[in-house]
């Protein structure tokens, strides 16, 4: 996964993210700091699936290093179609920058 640094970064930013501190990232979770982030709403249920790799609809600490670590969620060879890739890259981009002073804390 990377660095013992970077597992702790990704360890604290899960945390913070994790409003109600249950261990998982629920989707209203996710949400509401999406939209603090100004991340649209189309775009939130993209990443939310991609990052909710078992689809149990909430997001484990697991999940979030993986989705971090997968070339920042670009495996377009997983997206079903070439049109879904771009758009899904577009709304990463996005977020990413939305993240801003943020982003440091993701490697």
């Amino acid at each position: 996964m990377g660095s013992d640094v970077q597992k702790e970064r990704l360890r604290q930013l899960f945390h913070a993210c994790d409003v109600d501190h249950s261990g998982r990232i629920e989707k209203w979770e996710f949400v509401k700091i999406c939209s603090e982030l100004h991340v649209r709403s189309t775009e939130i249920d993209a990443l939310f699936s991609r990052l909710d790799s078992d689809q149990d609809g909430t997001i484990n600490l697991e999940e979030f290093m993986d989705g971090f670590q997968e070339s920042h969620f670009l495996k377009d060879e997983e997206m079903s179609s070439e049109h879904a890739g771009e758009s899904f890259s577009a709304a990463w981009e996005d977020f990413k920058s939305r993240l801003g002073d943020q982003l440091k804390f993701i490697p």
